[in-house]
């Protein structure tokens, strides 16, 4: 792949079948992005990756079910289970309008909105995201070099804005870095 810039779509699962087909879980199970002949890249825990075009694709319940063009048999196919996958960011659809992909968040200023006067105040920045089992979560670096974990829910965002390069959180009370929460969540399950 020429592009180096790579979007984590999902994880290989197990064999399916005996004739090398593999089952691929994608972290958005609406997800319809991957066709035939289209390259992933496979990682690997060692950090080897390695490009794979996929031969056949059938969309099924949660998931898709594949074939890597090269590679035959559950055996061969077997060494892929539990890797991430990824493709390059210029060969996923353009997102619809209002609409955007992680990685385009990546890097953006996160502001907070001042209860009482409604002022704007920078907070720090969008780090990176990671998929909690339960909803996306983006990790935001604060100026003070905290992280702070934010469930993308509608309620907890008040505002993303590609043109002004920024994301606006919504005013919760519970907004604390994430290493703050635990402590305050340990410490009430000591307590109990």
């Amino acid at each position: 792949m020429t592009n180096d810039r790579l979007v984590v779509l999902g994880k290989v699962g197990r064999p399916h079948g005996i004739h090398g087909e593999v089952r691929l879980f994608l972290f958005n199970q609406d997800s319809e992005s991957l066709v035939e002949g289209a390259s992933i890249v496979v990682h690997f825990a060692d950090g080897d990756d390695q490009t794979i075009v996929l031969e056949t694709v059938r969309y099924v319940d949660k998931g898709l079910l594949a074939r890597f063009k090269g590679v035959s048999g559950r055996d061969a196919i077997d060494r892929f289970k539990n890797c991430d996958f990824s493709v390059a960011y210029d060969e996923l659809p353009p997102p619809e309008d209002g609409e955007f992909y992680h990685i385009d968040l990546i890097g953006l200023d996160v502001f907070l909105r001042d209860e009482k006067t409604s002022e704007l105040h920078r907070y720090g920045s969008v780090d990176r995201f990671f998929d909690s089992g339960r909803e996306d979560v983006m990790v935001v670096r604060t100026l003070d070099d905290k992280e702070l974990f934010v469930p993308m829910y509608e309620d907890t965002i008040e505002e993303i804005s590609m043109e002004l390069r920024r994301v606006v959180l919504a005013p919760l009370e519970g907004w604390a870095p994430a290493e703050s929460n635990y402590k305050r969540d340990r410490k009430k399950d000591v307590e109990s």
